[in-house]
């Protein structure tokens, strides 16, 4: 559950949303800082910072041996509102802490619990420029990840509802 006490709290700049069990890639912090520092230094005078990052991903199992086997990769395509609204192609993602702060959803005594009504939340506060996708494998998803999404889905009158409540 996130809280308003998190934002006093937090002094990091960016907050990551992510499954539990979720592998990172060794560069992944890496990767994400780089970008969100060289499309600062360019987009300084516009003030368009990143202030939402996600990559692309795949899921992970391990074998009767122990050893992990990666499989289903994800390449998501760059940003698209009207994509996003119909479909949670996202999924996991960096945000910066100002970005959740201007999306107003750390109330008090309001609990948000739900990454897709926390991603459309933090989306519409931004311009797409602000929006940046990492075109590389940075994290690898459990199995659980996998079958909820195989289990859950989220049908267009479901997307609807959920924008419809913002």
């Amino acid at each position: 559950f996130l809280h308003a006490a998190f934002i006093h709290t937090n002094p990091a700049d960016y907050c990551a949303f992510f499954p539990i069990g979720t592998l990172f890639a060794p560069e992944c912090l890496l990767e994400v800082a780089s970008y969100a520092n060289a499309n600062a230094k360019a987009k300084a005078k516009a003030n368009t910072n990143w202030a939402f990052i996600y990559s692309d991903n795949d899921y992970f199992s391990r074998t009767a041996e122990g050893a992990i086997a990666r499989f289903s990769p994800d390449f998501k395509p760059d940003f698209s509102a009207h994509f996003l609204r119909g479909f949670n192609y996202i999924g996991a993602f960096f945000a910066r802490l100002s970005a959740l702060q201007k999306a107003a959803i750390f109330a008090e005594k309001t609990a948000l619990n739900a990454p897709f009504d926390l991603l459309l939340r933090v989306i519409e506060t931004l311009k797409s420029e602000q929006i940046g996708h990492i075109a590389q494998i940075l994290y690898h998803l459990p199995p659980s990840a996998l079958a909820k999404l195989a289990n859950v889905g989220h049908s267009a009158d479901q997307n609807q509802n959920e924008i419809t409540a913002l």
